[in-house]
């Protein structure tokens, strides 16, 4: 092909800022790790493909989540949030206190982001109202699944949709519901 430039795994751009090598860089809508540390204005090249350890916020993340670039905190969430880009997916899961998270770069998006379908690791609580950020009432929920877990382990998975709806913008209740107290929930629920 005449018109073929290279591979694309990874790219030579300008560096907006000083940047360190390993770090996630966002140059526009190129998104990627370093290779190596670049001063501001000079040229950085930036893997745009494979599985790196990045910072991640201060969620529990399971396998296979879409991961999101939230570049005020400079972490990777799965939690989707309105202008937050899709730049990887996990992995691996990693526990809340985790300060990384294996994510796979580009590549094909997840199964829910196929249908358009947005997913959140929350920790359960009493039962009534739960902080879901992102989900607003016009969305759909499509399913709660609880996860007991016990010293880290998952003991039992239970699907309580059934009891759950959205209330309002960030929040799903179920009053007089099951108390999570202790456990995981993942929500699907589709935008509106």
């Amino acid at each position: 092909m005449k018109n073929w430039i290279q591979k694309g795994d990874t790219l030579t751009a300008i560096a907006p800022e000083n940047i360190v090598g390993g770090q996630f860089v966002q140059i526009g809508a190129i998104f990627g790790v370093a290779v190596a540390s670049a001063a501001q204005g000079s040229e950085v090249e930036i893997q745009t493909t494979g599985v790196f350890a990045l910072p991640k916020d201060g969620v529990e993340i399971a396998q296979g989540n879409p991961l999101y670039w939230d570049a005020s905190g400079e972490v990777l969430t799965n939690v989707a949030a309105d202008g937050l880009p899709q730049v990887a997916t996990a992995t691996a899961p990693a526990i809340l206190a985790a300060a990384t998270v294996e994510a796979k770069l580009g590549g094909a998006p997840s199964v829910p982001a196929l249908f358009g379908l947005k997913v959140a690791i929350i920790p359960g609580g009493a039962a009534g109202p739960l902080t879901v950020t992102g989900i607003k009432p016009a969305d759909t929920l499509i399913l709660v699944k609880r996860y007991d877990v016990d010293t880290g382990n998952v003991v039992d998975v239970d699907d309580l949709t059934s009891e759950f709806s959205i209330t309002a913008a960030d929040t799903i209740s179920n009053a007089s519901g099951t108390n999570t107290t202790g456990d995981k929930l993942e929500i699907w629920y589709a935008q509106a």
